[in-house]
């Protein structure tokens, strides 16, 4: 019997519901769908910054014109030229007043000696490496002045594992070194990379938001905010244009987009170096302009290139097929129990235009890392980079 006034119960609930239904009219049930839709959307958004933040910034932080010259030197080697190093540590013996290193990772023996000497004599040195090389480069400077930082250490985002992917050296606002190479044994002594530097004052300023982003221990996805700008700044001179981007990107407005834009303008030819690359969508936009006549050249680390089989079986299926598209996968050579790296991140676009940095061309390397990519035409690069080239055809 009680389960019978339990049922009679319900029932009249659920009578009770469909009268007051039917007392709704059209209008109240498309108001409160809409309601629901935008709570949805709101929720959405708050979780995902990437994709209203482009709808407020699509200029440059900064704009600045130069009269100065841009490349002072430029290192190349396999492996990378002694004389780099060299340089770099002169350099740091040199400084007056600041360092600021940018390194995925750092062990090299000499520029180590150098930072603590120069931390010891003064000079503000500060290290931001990858929280996954903490526990290395703290024993390195052990009882040293040298103030260490691990921005990605405390990510309000780390269960989705990023890198502080940065490759820079940045001497008392007035010299940068920057490339391919993170500043260890193994990427200078065996690997293929590049670094160079320059004097020039007005591109270092465009680093600057991103250091000082670090330096406040905001990194990777914890960066995205209304105010954030994945677009660092525009240096303008009479003969050359150079631009700075860095990730992560947001929704249309990042170093891919760039990218795929640069891509579809091309006319003749396209040269990529690449370690590391699984996006798909820069993929198609090369199939796209290979099947109208462009002439592409992928030359690839072929370690890297498998990891993604995938991928790799994609990429040589579409080579196989079309005479405009090149593949080349770079050997890795075994110096004792080490395996080389291709470790470069660029694309030369009808031998004028240049896109160089620290990105590999993933996901994560767009989207979830710290990282610095640059577009020029400047001259003196696009040749430099030219001969690069020209040594693994």
């Amino acid at each position: 019997m009680s389960t019978i006034l339990i049922l009679n119960m319900k029932v009249k609930k659920i009578l009770k519901f469909y009268r007051f239904c039917l007392r709704l009219s059209t209008r109240h049930v498309l108001i409160g769908c809409l309601a629901a839709m935008c709570g949805f959307l709101l929720v959405f958004v708050a979780f995902n910054p990437r994709f209203y933040v482009s709808a407020f910034v699509q200029k440059p932080i900064l704009t600045l014109e130069t009269q100065g010259a841009l490349l002072d030197k430029f290192y190349v080697g396999e492996p990378l030229t002694t004389e780099f190093v060299s340089d770099l540590t002169h350099d740091i013996s040199q400084a007056d007043t600041q360092i600021d290193v940018l390194m995925f990772s750092l062990n090299e023996a000499n520029v180590v000696y150098a930072l603590r000497q120069a931390a010891k004599r003064g000079v503000n040195v500060r290290v931001f490496v990858d929280m996954s090389k903490k526990q290395a480069v703290s024993k390195l400077f052990e009882g040293s002045l040298v103030n260490l930082n691990f921005p990605n250490e405390n990510s309000n985002f780390a269960d989705r594992f990023y890198y502080m992917h940065h490759k820079m050296v940045v001497i008392d606002n007035a010299t940068v070194y920057l490339g391919s190479n993170n500043l260890t044994n193994l990427q200078i002594d065996i690997d293929n990379g590049y670094m160079w530097r320059s004097k020039n004052t007005e591109l270092i300023a465009l680093f600057a938001p991103e250091i000082a982003s670090l330096a406040d221990g905001v990194s990777g996805f914890d960066k995205i905010s209304l105010t954030y700008n994945p677009y660092l700044g525009e240096l303008v001179a009479d003969d050359y244009f150079f631009r700075v981007w860095r990730t992560p990107g947001v929704s249309n407005f990042n170093t891919r987009e760039q990218v795929i834009e640069l891509i579809k303008n091309s006319e003749a030819s396209i040269d990529l170096m690449m370690w590391y690359f699984s996006d798909a969508k820069i993929f198609r936009a090369l199939q796209m302009v290979a099947l109208r006549g462009v002439n592409v050249r992928l030359l690839w680390d072929a370690k890297a290139a498998g990891y993604d089989e995938s991928f790799l079986n994609l990429v040589r299926s579409f080579a196989d097929v079309n005479k405009n598209f090149d593949l080349r996968l770079i050997k890795n050579e075994n110096i004792g129990q080490f395996e080389t790296f291709f470790h470069f991140h660029t694309m030369q676009v009808d031998s004028k235009e240049l896109v160089f940095g620290t990105n590999n061309w993933s996901n994560n390397g767009f989207f979830f890392n710290d990282e610095m990519t640059m577009f020029t035409n400047h001259k003196d690069l696009n040749t430099q980079m030219q001969h690069v080239l020209e040594k693994y055809l």
